[in-house]
């Protein structure tokens, strides 16, 4: 299937010829096209008119807004590439460009293929980005939404985190960014180590590839310390590792299993102990 078919673009520019030029081009490449003659009218096509896949906008546009702004006034509204028409492409006209957009420019004049080869190239880039921004999505969804606490830390330098860890802690975001893990935790975990070099071991591990999963002693922000286990892994983005960890607290299951450790050694009727706690 031609990826052109089907994708429906929108060309702006006061020259009638021009335009009429591009469209002719475009279209014997399979592509749907729309014209306007001034920013005003682009923008009112835009949000009125039907569904469009791409802008190609003429900087200079007469009267009125001119390619720049009618570019950022589309933008505002909504979320396409537009791709930049030009007469000349100096350094006045490169910054203006990218201002406004990354899907960059056609020099007026070029042939058809180094036009259509702009187009292709601009609809793969939004794309992308489309893709990218739905999996950002979803995963600040999941995210958000997990039953458990969810840190995301710059070596021992808390980045991020999510609702569940405020209810949790009880504190606020700005209490916990920029902050290490050893900030909620108690001077020293119940095996006497101090948490602070326990949790700088865990870390480095972590970073060293050997994901982490442990039980450890935190303190909410009110001072009140509670049972939790942990689980550290780390990932990359653009090359540079980061930490993800997962806290779930275990306090309901401690009092749980401390209920069921005093009825095995105690008589469910008096609550005196028996036989197995001698």
């Amino acid at each position: 299937m031609n990826s052109s078919e089907n994708k429906r673009i929108l060309v702006v520019d006061d020259s009638r010829l021009s335009s009429q030029m591009i469209s002719d081009a475009l279209r014997k490449h399979g592509y749907t096209v729309k014209t306007a003659h001034s920013g005003e009218e682009a923008v009112e096509h835009v949000l009125n008119g039907s569904p469009l896949d791409l802008v190609l906008m003429d900087i200079e546009l007469g009267k009125g807004m001119d390619g720049i702004e009618t570019a950022h006034a589309i933008q505002q509204r909504k979320e396409l590439p537009i791709v930049f028409l030009t007469a000349c492409a100096n350094d006045r006209i490169m910054d203006k460009i990218r201002s406004v957009t990354g899907y960059g420019y056609v020099t007026k004049g070029s042939d058809e293929y180094a036009l259509v080869s702009a187009v292709e190239m601009a609809l793969r880039l939004f794309e992308t980005y489309s893709k990218m921004k739905e999996s950002e999505e979803k995963f600040r969804l999941l995210f958000e939404t997990a039953h458990d606490a969810i840190f995301l830390m710059d070596k021992d330098i808390f980045i991020d985190c999510n609702r569940r860890t405020l209810e949790m802690f009880g504190c606020t975001k700005e209490k916990i960014i920029g902050k290490s893990p050893y900030f909620l935790s108690p001077e020293r975990q119940p095996d006497g180590e101090l948490s602070k070099d326990k949790a700088l071991q865990k870390i480095k591990a972590a970073l060293n590839g050997e994901p982490q999963f442990f039980e450890w002693v935190h303190i909410k922000c009110d001072g009140t310390p509670f049972y939790t286990e942990v689980s550290l892994n780390s990932f990359c983005v653009r090359e540079k590792k980061f930490i993800q960890a997962i806290v779930r607290d275990m306090t309901e299951h401690k009092r749980m299993q401390e209920e069921l450790r005093l009825l095995s050694i105690t008589d469910p009727l008096t609550g005196v102990y028996n036989r197995r706690y001698f």
